[in-house]
């Protein structure tokens, strides 16, 4: 038996494969809005906090709930058309997508604390773009680095956690062990973040960064994509059904993101992040089947989404500007934020949209003529 063939098979055993494969290469709306609800819940947090106390969790949870059902379905679909994880070909992605923006945001960062050093941060320059870069900011750093980045501890649980999860899943397909897989990093992950909310019960904000409080969440996602039709058939299977639990679980994010004092609550570490985790793929399971919006109310939440990685990235650094150097009202860092995402898509982003293409085409260049070329 090949080994595309013997990869294959035992994607199927494991149940990863079985059925419609999810198709990534085209943006779903729903996972749009999503997305874009999202991202708007960490803007009021950021903005307003003391009114929106939990729409950082709930933003953020969500954000890594559907990043683990949409990464494993990119896993999926790879063993579906190339018999095997690519890893060079899921790694080159990643960078494509991410790091164009971030390295704009970090470059105009260093630009402008070392000419106006607005945040008196000129001297940490070197450790904040250090810490960003090389994804280690949600770790214990025994070095200070910039507010400005604070944020970007949610990227490094994300692709720390994707330098492991790929290798864990083939191995897991092999040894047709992908629940078990599942199963144990849930228990591992919250046992963890249960030890930490222990050590750290007198400043459960140092909680909120660790790569163990919120990483439950990807699994979860990756779970619901793994067993994406039981949870479809039980969630969507009546009108009623879809409209209750969307209702419950739009409440959920409401009761959770008006939550006074949410970050400092310990419990909200340890049920509220699952919690969270399991009402968005109950949305996943809704939005998922969305082949167009089903009301053009949602379409600024859609364009919202396509640019959430972007706005995220900026604003904290936005806000630390403003805040530091003028008496604007408040909103209007939102709108300052996204006018920069919005350049930043255009430009940056469509840079590494091209460069995807360009390695896509190339890699399937390379195959075909491997394939042509006979052995010697």
């Amino acid at each position: 038996m090949s080994s595309r063939t013997a990869a294959l098979t035992l994607s199927t055993v494991a149940g990863l494969s079985r059925g419609k494969p999810l198709p990534l290469r085209s943006r779903r709306p729903g996972f749009d809005v999503l997305r874009g609800l999202a991202i708007g819940l960490v803007l009021l947090r950021h903005t307003w906090d003391q009114v929106f106390s939990g729409g950082g969790i709930v933003g953020v949870v969500l954000f890594f709930t559907l990043s683990g059902y949409l990464i494993t379905g990119v896993i999926d679909r790879d063993i579906r058309e190339n018999g095997r994880i690519s890893f060079t070909r899921f790694y080159a992605h990643r960078a494509f997508r991410l790091l164009p923006a971030l390295l704009l945001m970090l470059a105009v960062f260093a630009v402008v604390e070392s000419v106006f050093n607005l945040l008196g941060d000129r001297p940490i320059i070197a450790q904040t773009v250090g810490a960003a870069l090389f994804y280690i900011r949600d770790l214990p750093l025994p070095f200070s680095t910039s507010p400005a980045i604070n944020t970007l501890w949610t990227l490094a649980v994300e692709e720390q956690f994707y330098l492991v999860w790929p290798v864990l899943l083939l191995v897991a397909l092999r040894w047709k062990s992908v629940n078990r897989l599942l199963i144990g990093a849930f228990l591992l992950i919250t046992a963890l973040c249960f030890i930490s909310a222990i050590i750290f019960a007198k400043d459960p904000a140092t909680v909120y960064i660790l790569p163990t409080t919120w990483a439950s969440a990807i699994v979860l996602g990756a779970a619901a994509y793994v067993h994406r039709e039981t949870i479809s058939d039980f969630v969507t299977r009546t009108a009623l059904r879809r409209w209750m639990g969307s209702t419950i679980a739009l409440a959920g994010f409401l009761g959770l993101t008006l939550l006074p004092g949410a970050k400092n609550t310990l419990w909200v570490y340890l049920v509220g992040g699952p919690l969270v985790a399991v009402l968005t793929i109950v949305l996943i399971s809704i939005v998922g089947r969305w082949r167009a919006l089903p009301a053009a109310v949602l379409e600024p939440l859609r364009r919202l989404g396509m640019i959430s990685y972007a706005v995220y990235i900026w604003n904290a650094l936005i806000l630390d500007w403003f805040r530091s150097t003028t008496s604007l009202p408040r909103w209007t860092e939102i709108v300052a934020t996204i006018l920069v995402a919005i350049i930043s898509w255009f430009t940056v982003e469509a840079w590494g949209r091209r460069g995807r293409r360009w390695f896509d085409l190339r890699s399937k260049s390379l195959r075909r003529t491997e394939v042509a070329e006979p052995a010697e």
